[in-house]
């Protein structure tokens, strides 16, 4: 192993300042008043990050837990838009023997058609507020159990989501549940899971547990034993979790690296080459878009620009440095040698450590991490 690039970075305390770095690293423009970060704009690498986010949240969604039986709200389309949860309900157990009795789970992106405001954004208490504009995306979750399953499970998919939140985080200990705020007359309960900062803390998911509307439907489930009288919900905003996971990149940072987790990082990879001599550059150019297809191939995705062909090892480093800023987790580095014997430097930004690859063992080595 060989470290590549000494970085030096003085961390973020105030939220205007995390803006700031936000906004230079291009995911999302914004400005704060009495703790409302508000007029979000996204940027440049955003749309990569939040696709990459809903994909690793259908995933998990969709196996909570093997007891926990999940469907895709497109499943529906064929029965028209405007079925109810229960008539859903009552579509997949005709179809699915799996799903004859409850628990049963139903996930959805949507987009909400109003502006919104998420959290509270109070000074006192050092609550951030999140001001979205623009349709932002609802990710939803409902699950029908019955009221003796309701507790049991309200608790467990707390604790999933939590986990699900602490997996692709860069600071895993930073996520709180709230305490559990009851109202009797309506049975109902709710708590938030909440992300911690310097400088306050966010509402990230909302999770509920209440009386389910046995009128909403015509298609009542048939036997007692198996019909939900409860439903579970889970909302989280797709643009609240980009901004979130953003901010935890950068707090958790300590050389000015944006700690991205690699399966959510808008790019993967970048493909650096670097050689004092002039002549060879067309060859290690063209090596260089071969190592890229490579990898393209495998699904990863890549991050070059010209300014990744170098001539010398500051450069080299200034242009790690301004990668590892927006949070690509790889980068490849081929040099003069690359070109006679296929070896290359596989480097990791978190660790600034380069490894010693042959060629053709990229395509299998490297799918192999992003998978794990």
């Amino acid at each position: 192993m060989q470290k590549m690039a000494t970085k030096v970075f003085s961390k973020p305390k105030l939220l205007s300042e995390f803006l700031g770095i936000c906004r230079k690293n291009k995911y999302f423009a914004a400005t704060v008043e009495n703790n409302l970060i508000r007029d979000v704009k996204f940027l440049d690498h955003s749309p990569n990050l939040q696709a990459n986010i809903e994909r690793q949240w259908l995933f998990k969604s969709e196996e909570i837990e093997n007891s926990l039986k999940t469907y895709n709200n497109d499943e529906f389309s064929e029965y028209g838009e405007n079925l109810s949860l229960l008539e859903k309900h009552s579509v997949v157990r005709k179809r699915d023997r799996l799903a004859r009795s409850i628990p049963f789970g139903l996930i959805e992106i949507e987009n909400h058609d109003k502006p919104m405001i998420v959290g509270g954004g109070s000074t006192e208490d050092k609550t951030i507020g999140i001001q979205l504009e623009n349709s932002p995306k609802l990710l939803t979750c409902w699950y029908l159990v019955n009221d003796k399953q309701s507790q049991e499970y309200f608790y467990r998919i707390q604790r999933l989501r939590k986990i699900w939140w602490m997996k692709y985080a860069a600071n895993p200990g930073r996520f709180v549940i709230s305490e559990v705020k009851q109202d009797d007359e309506k049975d109902t309960k709710s708590v938030s899971i909440k992300a911690t900062y310097p400088f306050g803390t966010i509402d990230i998911e909302s999770i509920e547990v209440k009386p389910l509307d046995l009128s909403e439907s015509s298609t009542e489930p048939k036997t007692k034993t198996s019909a939900p009288t409860k439903v579970i919900k889970t909302t989280t905003v797709s643009e609240v979790a980009v901004i979130e996971t953003v901010l935890d990149s950068i707090d958790a940072g300590d050389f000015g690296e944006m700690c991205l987790h690699r399966k959510i990082a808008p790019y993967q990879c970048t493909v650096y080459s670097i050689s004092t001599d002039p002549s060879i550059s067309n060859e290690l150019k063209d090596l260089s878009k071969y190592v890229s297809l490579l990898l393209e191939q495998s699904h990863i995705s890549i991050l070059n620009s010209d300014g990744c062909q170098l001539s010398d090892k500051s450069a080299l480093e200034q242009k790690c440095n301004e990668m590892d800023a927006i949070g690509v987790p790889y980068g490849i580095i081929l040099d003069e040698d690359s070109l006679k014997t296929g070896f290359m430097k596989l480097r990791n930004r978190d660790t600034t450590l380069a490894e010693t690859i042959h060629i053709s063992y990229l395509k299998d080595y490297l799918p192999q991490i992003f998978q794990a």
